[in-house]
């Protein structure tokens, strides 16, 4: 009797869930799956994950090392799809004004705070980490998501990034250019880890040429998908309101790609296999619940994760401008706190990503 209870309380609410006439499968599916083969292609390669605020945190450290100018390539990339994509598709690029500065600088500087405590956020925990069966991934990512919803709902994020959107209109139908876009944003990387199947492509230029295409990809894909857009985002986290799935269809298409590349990459390895590719940490600790909660406060704030960030700073608006220079200051305080805790370590070893 308990059970049958439970059961029709749980399909009565399902039925009370609204979906927002702005939901789109289409291009979430078509974005998820370009941000999967990117993935999918870098740790092919180099067993790298592609964690945004990871690779984005390592540029304050202000070294000239591979991995850093690799890591400055790729965040180029994700600038350059902004500023390449704004005019033509400028229906995927929302305006955060409503939202005001110092809620956006809040927002931005606890994500970084957040995501580097937390050694993750939706792309390094929410993709690769899933992708690679990481439990601690998992839990991150429940973490985040919680919170986001929670802090999302509590302050009211939808009403302050609503925007008017048409309806989408049939599934099935998208532009003619936003195919194209699709197909680039797939596409591209795969063709760019097929010219890198030596050796060569570990070290030096090539490398950071590759990871310029690779960022401008997985920026595409992020436009294409709809991230750019904190509606979005805040329709998914906020299920009180009109519920938008589109977070859900695009993690979704990017893990079809990348859950079996990564497993299978595990059980051989990496065309070209960078030092410690497969040392990443696996235990659940406070830093991790508590990191990823925090990041999910702000994500929620705003409707605003550290990829969809950088490449919307290449509208060169003011808004993500400052968020994203407060998500930088984050990581500078993180890197300053992590070096005052261990002073005799030379400046610390950048955390290893779950």
């Amino acid at each position: 009797g308990r059970f049958l209870y439970f059961f029709f309380f749980v399909q009565s609410r399902i039925k009370m869930v609204l979906l927002s006439d702005a939901f789109n499968p289409l291009p979430a599916i078509l974005g998820g799956l370009g941000l999967g083969v990117t993935s999918s292609s870098r740790f092919s390669l180099w067993g790298k994950v592609t964690g945004v605020s990871g690779m984005a945190a390592s540029l304050v450290r202000l070294e000239l090392s591979n991995n850093v100018l690799s890591n400055a390539a790729f965040t180029a990339g994700l600038c350059l799809a902004g500023y390449a994509l704004k005019d033509a598709f400028p229906s995927n690029f929302e305006s955060m004004e409503g939202m005001g500065y110092s809620r956006l600088a809040l927002a931005g500087l606890l994500v970084g705070l957040g995501t580097q405590f937390g050694s993750g956020c939706t792309s390094g925990h929410g993709i690769c980490g899933n992708a690679r069966m990481s439990f601690r991934s998992m839990v991150g990512t429940v973490c985040f998501m919680a919170t986001g919803s929670a802090t999302c709902i509590l302050m009211e994020t939808t009403k302050a990034a609503a925007r008017p959107v048409p309806a989408s209109g049939p599934w099935h139908e998208l532009p003619r250019p936003l195919w194209l876009l699709s197909a680039g944003a797939i596409v591209a990387p795969f063709l760019a880890s097929l010219t890198a199947s030596s050796q060569a492509a570990a070290t030096g230029l090539s490398r950071q040429a590759l990871d310029l295409v690779f960022g401008a990809a997985f920026g595409t894909g992020l436009v294409v998908s709809g991230m750019l857009r904190p509606s979005k985002v805040a329709g998914f986290l906020d299920w009180t309101r009109e519920w938008d799935p589109t977070l859900m269809f695009v993690m979704g298409g990017a893990l079809l790609v990348a859950l079996p590349v990564f497993q299978r990459v595990l059980r051989t390895k990496p065309t070209a296999a960078a030092e410690g590719w497969n040392s990443v940490k696996s235990a659940v600790d406070a830093p991790l619940v508590l990191g990823s909660c925090v990041f999910g406060v702000g994500w929620g704030m705003a409707g605003v994760c550290p990829g969809p960030a950088i490449v919307n700073c290449g509208t060169l608006k003011a808004e993500p401008l400052v968020f994203t220079g407060s998500m930088f200051l984050g990581f500078l305080l993180h890197r300053l706190a992590s070096a005052a805790a261990a002073p005799d370590s030379g400046g610390g070893a950048p955390p290893k990503r779950s």
